[in-house]
């Protein structure tokens, strides 16, 4: 009998451990999930006043080992920030959970002749198989743009301009500070930087260099040989930046040799900087616009 019961114990035993197994299966208890999971928060940055800094809220979260953390930080034209607006933060790799404040210290840097405007912060994060990146937007106020002393910049006001405009014509020399009318663009072609028009095809008022108006099939340029091949970047400044802007040296600094452009749509408040014929740098606000006809530019030249 004894003998029996020994069998009869270990039959139950082995029953209720297939039991259990089976329950613990069926709970998910059986194994883990292999997946590589990552998430980034980036909590609402607002407004930095330039030359100061601000702590970045937020958290990393993973189930496996953090590998490497970047950071990158754009302006609003999509441009890489590389100085006045700036990143720091300690190494959080190794860890799978990271407060960007307590743990990876995130801050943005600014000095105080940083650009005024929007900004981009990107976040990108690898942990074993997993990658994600988050970005979050702020503002920078209160900054020069520049500053400092140098070399103050010539400022000329010329308008209305537009190829309907009979008095002043489309043709722009930005290092004389002369808008030409057909006619008289004729003899000034290798001095001309920038023309301005209103394009059907687009229906839009529109900046081009002139060897663009001619190769659009404008009238007025028809007839031009050789007409210089000049370039201009379309800017994030605002007119109270434009305003702030005092000296060759900060026009200059402008110029970021990327996002060049020969033709681009204008509305009022837009900034593009030239670069001349004279290889000298513009800075040119379309300080007033009347949709479809004429406009009128401010420009501060660096020479």
């Amino acid at each position: 009998m004894r003998f029996k019961s020994k069998f009869v114990v270990a039959g139950m035993l082995a029953g209720m451990s297939a039991m259990l197994c089976m329950l613990l299966g069926c709970f998910g208890l059986e194994g883990e999930d292999s997946t590589d999971t990552v998430t980034i928060t980036i909590d609402a940055i607002g407004s930095i006043t330039a030359g100061s800094y601000k702590a970045v809220d937020g958290k990393i979260d993973a189930n496996v080992a953090i590998e490497t953390v970047t950071y990158a930080i754009k302006d609003s034209a999509g441009a890489a920030v590389t100085s006045k607006v700036t990143v720091s933060s300690q190494s959080v790799n190794g860890e799978k959970d990271a407060d960007l404040t307590d743990d990876a210290e995130v801050k943005i840097n600014t000095t105080a002749d940083a650009c005024n405007g929007t900004y981009t912060l990107s976040i990108s994060v690898v942990a074993g198989s997993a990658t994600s990146t988050q970005s979050q937007t702020f503002t920078v106020t209160g900054g020069t743009c520049g500053g400092g002393t140098g070399t103050p910049v010539t400022v000329t006001t010329l308008g209305p301009i537009g190829s309907n405009q009979a008095s002043a014509g489309s043709s722009i020399d930005l290092d004389a500070g002369q808008v030409y009318t057909s006619l008289q663009a004729g003899t000034h072609v290798a001095d001309l930087d920038l023309c301005y028009s209103y394009s059907g095809t687009d229906s839009a008022d529109k900046l081009f260099t002139p060897s663009h108006a001619k190769k659009s099939g404008y009238t007025y340029a028809a007839n031009w040989s050789n007409p210089p091949t000049t370039a201009f970047i379309k800017t994030s400044l605002t007119p109270a930046l434009f305003d702030s802007v005092g000296t060759k040296e900060e026009v200059e600094a402008l110029w970021t040799g990327t996002q060049i452009t020969t033709s681009a749509v204008c509305i009022a408040n837009d900034v593009f900087i030239v670069k001349t014929t004279a290889n000298a740098y513009a800075l040119v606000l379309i300080s007033a616009q009347t949709p479809g006809a004429t406009g009128t530019i401010t420009i501060k030249l660096a020479k």
